[in-house]
């Protein structure tokens, strides 16, 4: 799969212009603050409706102005389908998809035009937050099955119902009814997250093998809940949830919130045993990161049976010389690559069969000259 033409309207710092990528490799260049991390943003909110940057929408708009517009030809062989994204900055935010003309909810949106990034924000991937770690689990778990994504969302609603009911002093019997739909809905979400490890773990492992240099330490990878759970037992998962949210009852009431549930778990990083934001180092981390997105990348291919867009934002100052050389390598020769870089020079001649772009004040124009 691959992006055939991108339209940007009010978006960022971007002119509302036309581009049509190259097939395979896309090298952009231009000085810092001209729009190309801009550029490879639009690309990927137009596949994934998330930045990489973790940016809100309001911050994707092009100053003075409340909406942008994105429109993409993505084609598979002689497949070809047009996507629109319009989003209006009200509040809430409105976004409206489209798939060929026709208006479609998000899920079937989302399934179009998987997107994959390799960029600074990464790091946060492993040393970060849970929340961000969750994330790129449900991602890989809703290509895995589209199902999550409404399994997800039930588990936020029946969550926030019981939250609510915290707070209002609802009957012991309402708070049953509330505690069995959250029970329920927790059980699919944890169930199909343990089994996406699964069927990925190896991925990531084999990934991290090929990028590592000598000297690195192994990576575990594990999920973290309030028990041992495994995969195919959502009924006794569902009645474990029954029965915790039950006897943690007084103390959710206490704190105002639900403490309990895939909510909070996460995907445990250790590095021969330790957490890994205490022993790795930070070009180690930037290894890590590389791994888990490519893995994540092999995995959904490997569901599809296709390949996907990948973009790299300021490839060669994340990684060193050896492991942006393995990396590249890792693409392959079948796909659609994008990367920025400021150092024309030094990166350009790495690949010199590549298509090579120049960014400069928002628009960009592919070079003529080798």
């Amino acid at each position: 799969m691959e992006l055939r033409k991108l339209i940007t309207w009010q978006f960022r710092n971007l002119e509302s212009s036309a581009t049509e990528p190259e097939p395979g490799l896309n090298l952009i260049f231009g000085s810092n603050g001209h729009g190309k991390t801009n550029f490879l943003e639009a690309v990927a909110v137009v596949g994934n409706i998330r930045s990489f940057r973790q940016a809100s929408v309001r911050k994707m708009v092009c100053h003075g102005h409340h909406s942008f517009r994105l429109e993409a030809w993505v084609g598979h062989g002689d497949h070809q389908v047009h996507l629109r994204q319009i989003v209006e900055c009200s509040s809430p935010a409105v976004r409206r998809f489209e798939i060929n003309g026709v208006v479609v909810g998000l899920d079937q949106y989302l399934l179009q035009f998987p997107v994959f990034t390799l960029s600074a924000a990464d790091t946060a991937l492993v040393t970060g937050s849970p929340d961000q770690r969750r994330a790129f689990l449900d991602r890989m778990a809703f290509f895995f099955d589209s199902r999550h994504l409404e399994d997800l969302n039930c588990f936020k609603r029946s969550l926030r119902q019981r939250n609510a009911a915290l707070s209002q002093q609802t009957t012991s019997t309402e708070m049953e009814i509330w505690e069995e739909n959250l029970a329920r809905a927790a059980a699919e979400v944890v169930d199909r997250r343990i089994g996406v490890i699964q069927h990925w773990e190896q991925q990531f492992q084999s990934m991290y093998q090929f990028l590592r240099v000598e000297g690195f330490p192994n990576i575990e990878v594990t999920y973290r809940g309030e028990a041992p759970m495994a995969v195919g037992q959502k009924e006794t998962v569902a009645n474990f949830y029954r029965e915790r949210y039950y006897q943690q009852r007084a103390r959710d009431c206490r704190m105002g919130f639900t403490l309990d549930g895939p909510h909070r778990h996460d995907l445990v990083l250790k590095a021969d045993g330790h957490p890994v934001r205490d022993v790795l180092s930070a070009g180690q981390v930037k290894i890590v990161a590389a791994a888990l997105w490519m893995s994540n990348l092999a995995q959904v291919e490997e569901q599809r049976n296709e390949r996907f867009l990948v973009l790299v934002d300021d490839a060669d100052a994340e990684l060193d010389t050896m492991v942006f050389g393995k990396l590249v390598e890792s693409f392959g020769h079948r796909r659609q690559v994008m990367m920025t870089s400021a150092h024309d020079r030094s990166f350009g001649k790495m690949m010199p069969a590549a298509a090579r772009w120049s960014m400069v004040n928002g628009t960009i124009q592919r070079n003529t000259c080798p």
